[in-house]
């Protein structure tokens, strides 16, 4: 009878428990697996910001002969490409270019928008991560310019 009893017990105390771990677990383990996986994208986005910046800097820089009007615009217009083929989830960017006698400098600042699901709608974390970056660099004539460059490559 002691062995009946225990079998029964054991068959009573199961029945609803795999339900509740199943409601504490699944919604948490999504939302570590989706924080991650919007990590992965803010990294992402965050390094394809510093490298458009770099790219339109070193493809328009070198044009000592422009008027710096004209430079900001075609430094705005290659940023704006490079932009839009690189990024992923890319909201609303605001870009500052500033190009000076001596210098220039780009001054990217997005956002990317993250659902509240994550955070289970708490956690006073808004729905939004700022990603900025900022680069400045001088204004070489041609010649500088071409030395400069073979001076990365050789080392």
């Amino acid at each position: 009878m002691f062995k009946m009893r225990k079998k029964s017990l054991d068959k009573s105390s199961n029945k609803g428990m795999t339900t509740i771990e199943a409601c504490v677990i699944i919604p948490i383990s999504f939302s570590l697996i989706f924080l991650i996986f919007f990590l992965g994208i803010y990294f992402y986005n965050k390094n394809a910001y510093d490298q458009c910046i770099a790219r339109a800097l070193v493809s328009c820089v070198q044009y000592d002969e422009k008027d710096n009007d004209e430079l900001e615009e075609e430094i705005e217009n290659k940023l704006n490409s490079l932009l839009s083929q690189s990024l992923i989830l890319k909201g609303d960017i605001d870009t500052d270019v500033s190009v000076e006698y001596g210098y220039t400098s780009i001054t990217l600042k997005g956002s990317l928008d993250i659902p509240n699901f994550i955070y289970f709608g708490g956690l006073n974390a808004g729905d939004n991560w700022k990603i900025s970056s900022y680069y400045s660099c001088p204004r070489l004539r041609s010649s500088q310019f071409v030395r400069m460059i073979s001076g990365l490559t050789n080392n």
